[in-house]
């Protein structure tokens, strides 16, 4: 049994936590917690937002291709219970499956 892992989320939601208590630390024993200008601050955090979103949209599931968006929405069916797929739980490389790409399932033409 593979153990499982600790998800990303949680990993960045513990250190901003452990940032902001650290700060806050520094705060109650009358330190500076934040050694930057409002401008820095303004910078670096338009630069994480940017780095974020550029990463967020490039690994969401975006469907160019008329393949990629009839499986994205026959995966939205599926999620929804509006189709059956009788199949391995899981494809890899060794899977013998056959692929019928003749149903839309609802794509665009």
């Amino acid at each position: 049994m593979e153990k499982e892992k600790v998800s990303t989320g949680t990993w960045i939601r513990t250190i901003v936590l452990a940032v902001a208590l650290f700060n806050q630390t520094l705060v109650m024993s009358g330190h500076n917690p934040l050694p930057f200008t409002d401008e820095q601050m303004t910078n670096g955090l338009t630069l994480a937002f940017t780095v974020g979103a550029a990463i967020w949209a490039w690994w969401k599931d975006n469907g160019f291709t008329e393949n990629g968006i009839k499986a994205k929405n026959f995966k939205k069916k599926l999620d929804q219970g509006e189709v059956e797929f009788e199949g391995p739980k899981e494809v890899t490389e060794d899977s013998q499956i056959e692929v019928d790409n003749t149903d839309n399932f609802g794509g665009a033409k």
